[in-house]
């Protein structure tokens, strides 16, 4: 959710919008010469232009099918060449969207798409070598940034970053980000099975459930707590570096799932003292990782945005 897949231009494939697909094809030119009485003699002339063909579903659970369908389709139309960088910072070169099919697999009554396959066909551009197009600055494959694909990403990048300074410290953020995430997800899900045994009439079996083991309730929202103080210093790091509103707007944020991690682990810590009001302490606590949930969701557009950038190198230090 908070990293990224690769960017082709202005164009952002997130983890969610990555390819279920990706297939390139290379190849050699060779000119054919005829030969009297003897099969023909074969010259090589020099490669040919890499094609790729990226394939992949936009599902209105994780983006806006028709939205994403038109920024792909106003690139086909503005018919130019784009730097494609992966999120490991690796450069493919220049590339034009030369072809786009799009297959609408289901609607909506009133005719909203819900799910849309896409398949996009890239060719590389060499443009004209006495006016060469400016190459992003970014590490010829060496990562500099660790990225962390959702399911279904073709890639599953976990290698140290290379470099230092504002593109590490992203790279934490990032990495802090997602191991939030995934510790609120799993907390949620353990309030939410002990709510329905405490609603069932066993409210002692409830607390047992939610406070039974070191990494139980208690220790996931610590963990989550320290997380998120880590993520917003990391956030501050880089708002010193690069004072933008977004990145000010995500400290904001990362600030409060902070507290709410606090609040939510001092309620746990009640569970085991007055088992009168189970259902409702646990009621509180899930409403704090809901809430803590929407932090990260305010964190998700900056993050992702900037780590694209700093993966092409489109910002620099302050």
């Amino acid at each position: 959710m908070f990293s990224v897949f690769a960017t082709l231009g202005d164009v952002l494939f997130a983890p969610r919008l990555s390819p279920s697909g990706l297939d390139v094809q290379q190849g050699a030119a060779f000119a054919e010469h005829a030969l009297f009485s003897r099969a023909p003699r074969l010259q090589y002339t020099g490669r040919e232009l890499d094609v790729l063909n990226l394939v992949f579903d936009l599902h209105f659970s994780f983006c806006t099918p028709a939205e994403e369908k038109k920024k792909l389709e106003t690139m086909l139309r503005g018919h130019q060449a784009h730097p494609l960088v992966f999120g490991d910072g690796s450069w493919w070169g220049y590339f034009v969207l030369e072809r786009l099919s799009t297959t609408f697999e289901q609607c909506s009554p009133s005719g909203t798409p819900w799910l849309i396959s896409m398949q996009a066909e890239l060719k590389e551009y060499t443009g004209d070598p006495a006016k060469p197009l400016e190459r992003p600055a970014v590490s010829d494959g060496a990562p500099s940034l660790a990225v962390y694909p959702g399911r279904g990403s073709l890639l599953s990048l976990a290698t140290p970053a290379a470099g230092g300074g504002l593109w590490d410290t992203m790279r934490t953020a990032v990495s802090f980000a997602q191991q939030a995430r995934g510790i609120v997800s799993e907390a949620t899900d353990l309030v939410g099975l002990a709510r329905d045994v405490a609603g069932a009439g066993g409210p002692f079996e409830a607390v047992s459930l939610a406070l039974g083991g070191a990494d139980r309730l208690g220790g996931l929202l610590g963990k989550a707590g320290g997380l998120a103080s880590g993520l917003t210093d990391a956030l501050v790091a880089c708002l010193s570096a690069l004072p933008l509103e977004e990145i000010t707007i995500a400290v904001g944020a990362a600030g409060e799932l902070a507290g709410l991690m606090r609040d939510g682990a001092a309620l746990a810590s009640t569970l085991g003292v007055d088992t009168g009001n189970v259902g409702q302490t646990l009621g509180q606590v899930d409403a704090c990782l809901v809430a803590g949930s929407s932090c990260l969701d305010r964190c998700a557009p900056v993050l992702q945005r900037f780590s694209a950038d700093v993966a092409a190198r489109r910002v620099q230090e302050a």
